[in-house]
């Protein structure tokens, strides 16, 4: 699926693949690229709720960690409007723990980036 506007950078699909790379492999230079600077980070990480945590909080939980590949994941686009998405990607077995996140794509000066990160962890491992 792809946004229907002029200039697009990248898929929606190839923005979330992108995402799930990049945390398996802690690679932060490409999750820098796919993650606006100003995007708000938030949600449940094992009972202790997260409330606009920066993606730097984030970025340094993944910092050159290598996450096992056999960890599981599954996504679908939500909805697509003009120049924003919402996307679902779940994670089995990723550090230790299931994981359900909501994104938020927009599409920002012709370049695609995930302005919002809801999430949960589902269940410890």
């Amino acid at each position: 699926m792809r946004i229907k506007k002029e200039g697009i950078m990248r898929s929606i699909n190839e923005t979330i693949e992108l995402y799930v790379q990049a945390t398996r492999s802690g690679n932060t230079k490409v999750l820098r690229e796919i993650l606006h600077p100003d995007a708000v980070m938030s949600g449940d990480l094992y009972n202790t709720k997260m409330i606009s945590t920066s993606t730097e909080r984030f970025l340094s939980a993944i910092d050159e960690k290598i996450v096992s590949e056999s960890n599981e994941y599954d996504y679908k686009v939500l909805c697509e409007i003009h120049d924003i998405a919402v996307a679902q990607l779940n994670e089995k077995n990723f550090m230790n723990a299931n994981f359900t996140n909501f994104f938020q794509l927009q599409q920002i000066d012709g370049q695609l980036f995930i302005t919002s990160k809801l999430f949960t962890t589902l269940e410890e491992k």
